[in-house]
Parts: C-alpha cells; sequence; structure tokens
C-alpha cells in the first residue's frame, strides 16, 4: 500500500467531508469549544438537547407516540428532567422488532445513511442514521484524537473488519487508499510481521484491542522505529491489563479507549491524562441499581435511541481530571468482552462469524447469531 502526503491526505478527506459531511466541521467547532465549557454549562446544553429529542420523538416516531402515550402530553406541554426517569426503557430486541415505527419520516432529512451494528450480542440492529447525527458522531472522534495530537488524515494502521465477499473487499480497500489507512482483520503472523515498515510511518493505530495485543506480541522481538506513533486506540472489545502491559513494553504507549456502539454513539473517550470522559454534548447517561449503563443519543433524530439499556456495566467516577476538562468520567466499563477463535492453523477474531453471518442473512436471507 502506497501511504498518501498528508497534504494530499489533508486534501481528499476535507473534500470527502465537504461531500458526505457537510455539517462536520461545524459540530467539530462547537465541540472544540464546549471542551471547554463548565460541568453547570455542559449540563444544561446536555438537557436542552435531552427535552428537543423527546419532545421531536413522542411527536414524529410512530413508536415512541404509542409508547410514551401515557406521558405525551405532559412531555409536550410540561416537559421536567423528573419526567425522564419515568419514561420506560427500551431494549435492542425492541429496537429490531420495531425498527420501521421507530424510525422518523425520511423527508425530515436531507440524507441519510444505511448503519448496522456489529452483532456482538447476537442480534444485529440496522437503521438509518442521518447527516446531521453521523457528522456529529465523527466530529465527536476527531475532537478526540486531537486531544493525542492526532489528524483524521493522518496514516493509520486499522485493525477492523471487512466483508469476505471479493467485490466488497475491493471497494474497502479502494476506501482505506483514500482515506490513508491500512485494513488488517486476522491474526496470521506473517501478516503481523509484514506491517514493519508500516509501524514506522503509522501516525497512530486503532481497532479491535486483541489484534493490537497480537500485533505487539508478533513485533516484540524486532527493532521498531516508532518515532511517527502518537495514539493506540482499541474499541469494540476490554482491554486487558496483560494487554497493556505487553503494548507498553513494545510500542512505549498504553492503548487508550473509545467507548460506544453504532446505535448510541461515542459515549466515551480516553484524554491525554487516561481518564475516559463522557461525550455530554451528545450522550445523555443513566445507570441502574445494577451499574448497567442506560444511554440516549442526543443526536439520534432519524432513528431516536432514548432510555436505551445498552448491555453494559459501568463504575463513574467524581473525579476531577487535571486535563481540566469538565466532563464526567467513566472509570471502566466491565460488559464487553472480546475472544479469539482458535482454528486448526491460525486464530482469529470472533467477531469473523459476524460477516459470515451477514452474508448467509444479506445474500441467502438466512438468519444465524
Amino acid at each position: 500500500m502506497i501511504m498518501l502526503p498528508k497534504n494530499i491526505s489533508r486534501f481528499l478527506f476535507e473534500l470527502g467531508v465537504k461531500k458526505r459531511n457537510p455539517s462536520l466541521f461545524d459540530h467539530l467547532k462547537l465541540l472544540n469549544e464546549s471542551q471547554h465549557y463548565s460541568f453547570e454549562a455542559l449540563k444544561q446544553l446536555q438537557e436542552e438537547r435531552l427535552k428537543e429529542i423527546i419532545q421531536f420523538a413522542v411527536i414524529n416516531s410512530e413508536f415512541y407516540s404509542d409508547y410514551w402515550k401515557g406521558w405525551k402530553d405532559q412531555i409536550i406541554q410540561d416537559f421536567s428532567m423528573s419526567l425522564v426517569a419515568e419514561l420506560p426503557l427500551i431494549s435492542k430486541s425492541q429496537l429490531i422488532k420495531y425498527n420501521k415505527d421507530i424510525h422518523t419520516p425520511s423527508k425530515l432529512f436531507k440524507k441519510r445513511f444505511f448503519c448496522e451494528t456489529s452483532g456482538t450480542s447476537g442480534q444485529v440492529l440496522t437503521f438509518m442514521r442521518d447527516e446531521n447525527w453521523d457528522s456529529f458522531n465523527r466530529a465527536s472522534l476527531f475532537r478526540g484524537y486531537s486531544w493525542h495530537n492526532v489528524n483524521p488524515w493522518d496514516f493509520n494502521l486499522y485493525f477492523w473488519g471487512y466483508n469476505t465477499d471479493f467485490k466488497k473487499r475491493l471497494k474497502v480497500r479502494f476506501l482505506d487508499f483514500l482515506v490513508n489507512r491500512y485494513r488488517l482483520f486476522d491474526y496470521d503472523e506473517k501478516a503481523l510481521k509484514k506491517l514493519t515498515n508500516k509501524i514506522k510511518k503509522a501516525d497512530y493505530i486503532e481497532g479491535y484491542s486483541s489484534m493490537i495485543y497480537e500485533l505487539a506480541n508478533s513485533s516484540e522481538n524486532l527493532s521498531l522505529d516508532i518515532g511517527n506513533l502518537k495514539m493506540i486506540k482499541g474499541t469494540s472489545e476490554k482491554i486487558y491489563d496483560h494487554y497493556q502491559e505487553k503494548v507498553m513494553k513494545v510500542f512505549g504507549r498504553k492503548i487508550i479507549s473509545e467507548y460506544g456502539a453504532a446505535e448510541s454513539g461515542v459515549i466515551a473517550f480516553e484524554c491525554e491524562h487516561g481518564n475516559m470522559h463522557i461525550n455530554t454534548e451528545g450522550i445523555y447517561i443513566e445507570v441502574d441499581e445494577n451499574n448497567e449503563i442506560i444511554v440516549t443519543n442526543l443526536m439520534s433524530y432519524s432513528f431516536p435511541i432514548i432510555r436505551y439499556r445498552l448491555g453494559d456495566i459501568v463504575e463513574l467516577s467524581d473525579e476531577k481530571c487535571t486535563c481540566g476538562r469538565s466532563h464526567p468520567i467513566i472509570k471502566e466499563v466491565t460488559g464487553r468482552v472480546g475472544k479469539k477463535i482458535h482454528g486448526l492453523s491460525n486464530k482469529y477474531p470472533s467477531l469473523t462469524l459476524y460477516y459470515i453471518f451477514k452474508n448467509l442473512y444479506f445474500d441467502h436471507n438466512i438468519k444465524l447469531n
């Protein structure tokens, strides 16, 4: 793979944003401003956005209009924060079962994108994400990148899935080239060792934490030049302590955490001082008596995600971060656990099965979990 010069990669990135996500830079500008807000100002902004999306959903979503019929008048005419806790929770199975009725009218949006979850829980959810929601989510990621001096157009190694269909893989490879990244999705030792030259050029590494750990294992005895490496980011799997120990030994820096889901968006991102800050501008979080997180996505207007039981157990913290940001902190996420599949001669990420199931479903209408 050819690494693009930074001026060209930045040009292609900005051109792509202009075409696909025209509101992204506006969101990023506001997020960079609001990261300096006081806790009280952040809370006020969050509550205003919470009110707006709940009122929007009860009017425009057939599902929520019926689901909240006992609260409808109060939501519209006399909304209060105390009312939010009275609204019934929603599960992933409901998002799937009532998918059509949860969606709000497409005519309300200039552009929408088809999205799907990874299905790590055994339930694959598909939905339409409007451009404003998509752009905000990307802007939230890019703000997190900036905390580690990383630009979204910088060259990176991407340990993430691609479809096993040949034509779709070619398309993914081409799109990866345009965004200046190299993607890998297996534990093949030879493939991992071939990354040595690319590691020298990479500004950051991101993807499944288990694969980043395997890369560290395969690179442990190599003389690596990692002068450009600014960030290693893990997502979708729990980052174990022994992962951190190995990655720190080999690459000289820890794996930082990005916490979220396709339907919830970015929930929290780890700052340069090692704390996971909640994305307060786009997420409203509640925690039940069992420490299970309940998420409301404040930007999900095309497919409202409100009081959603995500299925993760979290631990919140009241501590203040030395980075100076007032966003609340998630101390620990204990819910998501990634496992490996051991084959006859190789090891594979468990999400390999998802891509097999995905093709069986979309190409042959066979549903397997």
